[in-house]
C-alpha cells in the first residue's frame, strides 16, 4: 500500500531521476544552440546586411546613405509531446512499485531523449525546404547578385572534405560578404566513424580517393588534423551522408524549450493503481543556411 506521504516522496524521487538522466551527454546539443521560450512561438527576422563602407569625403560632403531591409522570416512553433503509463494495484501490493517506477521513469526519459534526437536529426538529414525556396542544403541559395552552394554529392574522403571546407568558407550573406564562421563539427553515421576520425585525427595526410589531387601529400602533415570534432550520430539512417556544422553558439540551428520534460504521478481512483505521465514541449529548425554544409551520396 502506497500512502499519500510515500507518493509525495516518490514524486520527488522520480523528478530527481528525470533531471539526472537529462544531464547525460546528447548529440543535438553539439550542433543546435539550445534556448528557452516563454511564448507559444518564436519568430526570427532576418535583416539584410550592410555593404562595405565606401570612401567618404569628410570635407563637408554628406555621408552616403544605405538601407537596411527586412529579409526572411522564420517561425519556430512549439509542439507538445508526451504519454502516460499505469502501475497496477497488484504490482503495488507486491511492494515493487518503487523499483519498477524508477526503471520506467528512466525508460521514459530515454524515450523523450530519443524523440528529440530523432526529430532534430531528421530535420537536417531529410534536407527540408527552407524559407528561401531552396532545400536546406542546396547548390543555389540566392544572395544579392548571385547564388552560393552548401551541398555536395560525394562520399567522405580527403578530396570531398577539402571541397566541403571550401564551400563552408565561401558562404556569404545577402550582400555577398563572406560570413567568416569557423567550421567546428563533422557529423557522420556509425559507418563513417573510423574514416572520419582518420581524416581529421591522423598526423600524416590520409589520401583516400582514387586520383586524389593531394596524393603527393600522402605521409606529410595532415592539414585536416584538429580542424573538426567528429560527432557520430546513430540516428542518421543513410550510411553515406555526412555534414559539417559551425559550433552551436554561432551556427544556424536552433532548439527552443517551451517546457522541459516533466513527470506527473497521481493515484488512479478507478483502478487503485498509480498513473504516471511525462510531457515536454519544444521547437527546432534553422534561422539561416549559413554555417553548414551537407553531402548526400545518393
Amino acid at each position: 500500500m502506497i500512502t499519500s506521504g510515500q507518493l509525495n516522496l516518490l514524486r520527488v524521487g522520480l523528478t530527481e531521476i528525470l533531471m539526472r538522466e537529462f544531464q547525460k551527454p546528447n548529440i543535438y546539443g553539439r550542433i543546435y544552440e539550445i534556448d528557452t521560450s516563454d511564448k507559444e512561438y518564436e519568430e526570427y527576422q532576418h535583416i539584410v546586411g550592410l555593404p562595405s563602407l565606401p570612401e567618404w569625403d569628410s570635407d563637408g560632403a554628406e555621408l552616403p546613405f544605405v538601407t537596411a531591409n527586412n529579409g526572411y522570416k522564420v517561425l519556430f512553433v512549439h509542439r507538445d509531446y508526451g504519454y502516460a503509463w499505469a502501475i497496477s494495484k497488484r504490482l503495488m501490493r507486491g511492494d515493487q512499485y518503487q523499483v519498477v517506477s524508477g526503471r520506467l521513469t528512466r525508460t521514459a526519459v530515454r524515450a523523450s531523449q530519443n524523440t528529440i534526437e530523432l526529430l532534430t536529426t531528421a530535420f537536417y538529414a531529410t534536407n527540408p525546404a527552407w524559407v528561401d525556396g531552396r532545400p536546406l542544403f542546396a547548390i543555389d541559395h540566392p544572395f544579392e547578385g548571385g547564388t552560393y552552394s552548401n551541398r555536395l554529392n560525394a562520399a567522405l574522403n580527403d578530396t570531398s572534405l577539402a571541397d566541403a571546407l571550401r564551400l563552408f568558407r565561401r558562404a556569404v550573406d545577402w550582400r555577398g560578404n563572406p560570413i567568416m564562421i569557423e567550421p567546428s563539427v563533422l557529423v557522420v553515421p556509425p559507418e563513417l566513424e573510423v574514416r572520419a576520425k582518420v581524416l581529421v585525427g591522423s598526423m600524416a595526410y590520409p589520401t583516400m580517393s582514387t586520383g586524389s589531387p593531394f596524393q603527393a601529400n600522402a605521409g606529410t602533415v595532415n592539414p585536416f588534423k584538429g580542424t573538426l570534432d567528429v560527432v557520430v550520430n546513430p540516428y542518421l539512417t543513410d550510411p553515406d551522408d555526412w555534414f559539417i556544422f559551425a559550433s552551436p553558439e554561432i551556427g544556424s540551428l536552433k532548439f527552443f524549450w517551451r517546457q522541459k520534460p516533466e513527470i506527473v504521478t497521481e493515484r488512479d481512483f478507478r483502478t487503485q493503481g498509480i498513473m504516471n505521465a511525462i510531457t515536454m514541449a519544444f521547437s527546432f529548425g534553422a534561422v539561416d543556411v549559413l554555417g553548414m554544409v551537407g553531402s548526400s551520396v545518393s
